[in-house]
């Protein structure tokens, strides 16, 4: 069965080899409380993991038994998403809150920041834009997409050395996921949007027509290769209940997943390995599927606030 990890703020990072039913603390080598609001599975080795802290990006080549600091550029940034290429396993992509995209083309021995003009402020400077999302393309090697809160989705052409704007009218955008269909989405703050030509034109989904609750978050695609995406939802940051969604036909229609337990904030993440899935709530429950996303049932551990959520087959 895979591993499961979860990032927490607050209390770092946790690990369960038993499917769910223990959970053991798993952060040698970084600050025990550490917030982590990144956790991203090497495309190339299943015992290597990537952290955003609020101190930078840690790196573990043993599964999470000790974890080592990357490239000093990005110590003391509060890193909230963490990319890595499936081309090339030294480019790693880091996204920060104030926004700004950094990338290392040597495993992240060393970073350089992209070019790139990001909004630093957001809701009249009340708050900092942030990169929620770092999508690196499934079968070109030198594109990556990035998704700004509160400034809108980037895409590079280069390998992160420069960043330009995607014309989605949202600027409030979650998650971003490529189906091996080649379909975009991304998520934001009351809709779902896709797009067929790679983020040059979009389409809004319409999800008040189908989700009780229009908060969206982040996204999964099965494991299965069955080009279904699933949706977390619910009705605000952190919000008081969740839901999943998924769509089997690119967004034509949705169901509502049966979690088989009351969620008790918005749907915040989704992980894959190996036929599972797992799903993670804000407020730190952990939902789990044996079967590639068809049937999924609560752990009875419980965290804080989750931000980070990685799988690994054994």
């Amino acid at each position: 069965m895979p591993t499961i990890y979860v990032g927490s703020v607050g209390q770092s990072v946790w690990r369960s080899r038993d499917g769910g039913a223990s959970f053991h603390r798993a952060s040698k080598g970084m600050w025990s409380e550490s917030d982590i609001r990144a956790l991203t599975l090497s495309p190339h080795d299943s015992q290597t993991l990537y952290a955003g802290t609020e101190d930078g990006v840690f790196k573990t080549e043993n599964g999470g038994d000790e974890w080592t600091r990357l490239g000093g550029e990005l110590a003391g940034k509060e890193i909230w998403s963490v990319g890595a290429s499936p081309h090339d396993p030294n480019l790693l992509i880091a996204g920060t809150c104030p926004a700004a995209l950094y990338a290392s083309e040597d495993g992240g021995g060393s970073w350089f920041l992209g070019k790139q003009e990001i909004a630093q402020d957001c809701f009249g400077g009340s708050m900092k834009t942030r990169v929620t999302s770092i999508l690196p393309h499934p079968t070109k090697q030198d594109i990556l997409f990035a998704g700004i809160e509160v400034d809108g989705p980037r895409v590079s052409d280069d390998r992160g050395k420069t960043w330009r704007r995607l014309g989605l009218p949202d600027v409030d955008v979650h998650d971003m996921k490529m189906l091996s269909c080649g379909t975009l989405f991304a998520s934001a703050n009351n809709e779902v949007y896709r797009s067929g030509d790679e983020g040059q034109n979009w389409e809004s989904l319409n999800i008040k027509e189908h989700f009780e609750k229009t908060y969206c978050r982040g996204m999964g695609a099965a494991p299965d290769g069955s080009d279904a995406l699933y949706v977390g939802n619910g009705d605000g940051p952190p919000g008081s209940v969740g839901a999943v969604y998924r769509t089997r036909d690119k967004g034509g229609s949705w169901e509502r997943v049966p979690l088989n337990a009351p969620a008790n904030s918005t749907v915040w993440q989704f992980a894959s390995a190996g036929g599972w899935m797992a799903a993670t709530t804000v407020l730190g429950q952990a939902f789990r599927s044996v079967d590639s996303g068809e049937n999924w049932a609560k752990l009875a551990w419980e965290f804080g606030e989750v931000r980070g959520l990685a799988l690994a087959e054994q």
